[in-house]
């Protein structure tokens, strides 16, 4: 499964929108109930109350409860894509892609350029099965979002390689960078991805752009040690491990004696004894992320 909850969180709140008091944490369901009741009872028309409530009731696993409420919303608002979208983001959540993706057609048939609905028809799509016309589905989503987020460039990477394309993934990240004009978690995604590949002149290649633009980032400079170890090339290599370590001991006292930069010293200095003359070297330092 490649939907991971926190984005499902974050494209429900983009369906729904998140109203002021609304949702808050650190009031319980009872309460919170009990606020859109007493909401309800004054403005018994008011389809968006019943919305939210069903919402609630659907995040805390009361369906029958949710489904009714969200039933008495279509009543009042039969149109309204809204509905239909967080209806089938619900059920979804609850592990019914089958019926999520009926709910994702109703929304699609009101506002057949809704990117959000591409997207969950993609995660339905995969979830039963037909991984190709999820990866359609959310090429072709992607593309009419007018905000996307560096998750949902992600996503559909974590798609591609689910269906063994690599190349495509890294590609797909590529296109999120020009996109949204530069993003950390995109471009560590895709050298992970390079690495994976043996693709070790593209990684050097982004890492050098990694490296210039964090200021020498130490993780960074270890890492292209050792994808230069990777290729073979054990005298670049270790030449990059003594750069590593130099950085490394340049660093103040109290960044070194944090456990993060200790294990980064670990990795220099197996590193810089693997590549010595006398090693043998016999296998790969660490394995492929």
């Amino acid at each position: 499964m490649f939907m991971r909850a926190p984005l499902f969180l974050v494209c429900l709140c983009l369906v729904i929108g998140s109203p002021a008091g609304f949702g808050r944490a650190h009031d319980d369901l009872a309460v919170q109930t009990a606020r859109l009741d007493a909401q309800i009872a004054e403005a018994p028309l008011e389809w968006a109350l019943y919305l939210r409530r069903g919402y609630l009731l659907g995040l805390h696993g009361e369906r029958r409860g949710a489904l009714d409420d969200l039933g008495r919303a279509q009543a009042l608002a039969p149109q309204s894509p809204r509905i239909y979208a967080l209806r089938g983001e619900l059920r979804l959540a609850w592990g019914e892609p089958r019926e999520a993706l009926v709910e994702v057609k109703q929304w699609l048939a009101r506002e057949p350029r809704a990117g959000r609905a591409l997207l969950l028809a993609s995660r339905c799509l995969f979830l039963l099965g037909e991984a190709h016309g999820a990866a359609q589905s959310m090429d072709r989503g992607l593309a009419l979002l007018a905000h996307p987020s560096p998750d949902d460039f992600l996503e559909r990477a974590e798609l591609h390689v689910q269906l063994g394309d690599i190349a495509r993934a890294v590609a797909g990240l590529d296109a999120g960078l020009v996109r949204l004009g530069g993003s950390i978690a995109l471009e560590r995604r895709a050298l992970q991805l390079e690495i994976r590949a043996a693709r070790y002149e593209a990684a050097l290649a982004r890492l050098d752009g990694l490296c210039t633009n964090s200021g020498g980032n130490l993780s960074y400079a270890l890492r292209r040690a050792e994808v230069l170890e990777y290729m073979g090339d054990l005298s670049a290599a270790k030449t990059a491990f003594g750069a590593a370590a130099s950085k490394a001991g340049d660093l103040p006292p109290a960044k070194r004696a944090t456990r993060a930069h200790q294990q980064l010293a670990t990795r220099i200095r197996a590193g810089l004894k693997r590549c010595a003359p006398e090693s043998n070297h016999l296998s790969h330092p660490v394995s492929h992320p």
